[in-house]
């Protein structure tokens, strides 16, 4: 028994190839000739379809607020509703072209985004070079048209929205002002209820104070009356022995005696109850 190996394989695909080449050499007219024929076939083929010319036209896609805006693009330069008025302004709907917009999109139309930027092609194919160019520029204007308006109409939709929540604000603003001031006007009723309420308890105090008052006058008239009835100096004589200037003035003078008579003996002291 003997095992294929990796080296065995390879010489019998070398045995192969040889019989392949010894089948070629016996049979290579025929090879040959039917090499000619599919030649022949597809350079008819070839020659007998049209020359189709391919018009690029690049579009510059702003991706600041729509990081989905080529995408948008695309799905704008794919509309059916575009290609119909493409094709019926260039005349594509008539004879020899015949073109449907279903046909336009699928056949004629190829929309390429270039990788890492924001630039989109469009490109049609036409016999045509000069309606080619014609239709890839008119159908990228329409695009840009058509994204406009729908911008355009965003915009308008959201200043709408707008409008509705600054009316609603605005109005709830207005309630906010309307229930401020009927609260101040309450809040000054109470303010002057609770003035009215201290004025009041003011007045209570008042009263007790002129009472008060009225005996303070009425203490002090008696301490009057009473001052009146007391002396303010009280006559208290003292001794002769008591003072040496009376001793003195008690001496005998030249012309005799000292009268006593004209001494002063008198000591005033204040009065204490007065």
């Amino acid at each position: 028994m003997h095992t294929r190996t990796s080296t065995d394989s390879w010489i019998e695909d070398e045995v192969d190839l040889q019989r392949y080449t010894r089948a070629f050499r016996r049979h290579w007219k025929l090879l040959v000739t039917g090499m000619l024929v599919g030649s022949i076939a597809g350079l008819t083929f070839a020659l007998r379809r049209p020359v189709l010319y391919e018009a690029v036209t690049t579009m510059l896609v702003d991706q600041t607020n729509s990081p989905a805006a080529i995408s948008t693009s695309r799905a704008l330069l794919e509309n059916y509703t575009l290609a119909s008025e493409t094709i019926n302004e260039t005349s594509l709907n008539r004879s020899p072209y015949n073109v449907t917009p279903q046909g336009f999109v699928d056949d004629l139309l190829q929309i390429e985004e270039v990788r890492g930027t924001n630039l989109v092609k469009v490109k049609v194919r036409l016999q045509d070079p000069g309606r080619a160019a014609q239709v890839s520029k008119l159908l990228a204007r329409k695009a840009v048209e058509l994204n406009r308006r729908i911008a355009t109409a965003g915009s308008n939709g959201v200043r709408e929205q707008l409008k509705v929540h600054l009316d609603e604000a605005s109005a709830r603003l207005k309630e906010t002002e309307q229930q401020l001031l009927a609260y101040q006007s309450e809040a000054q009723v109470e303010v002057l209820k609770t003035d009215t309420d201290a004025l009041l308890n003011q007045r209570e105090d008042l009263l007790k104070l002129i009472i008060e008052i009225e005996g303070e006058k009425a203490r002090l008239a008696a301490a009057e009356q009473e001052i009146q009835k007391q002396e303010p100096v009280l006559a208290v004589r003292r001794s002769v022995g008591s003072e040496e200037a009376l001793r003195r003035a008690a001496r005998p003078t030249t012309a005799g005696l000292a009268d006593p008579e004209l001494l002063d003996l008198s000591n005033p002291v204040a009065n204490p109850v007065y």
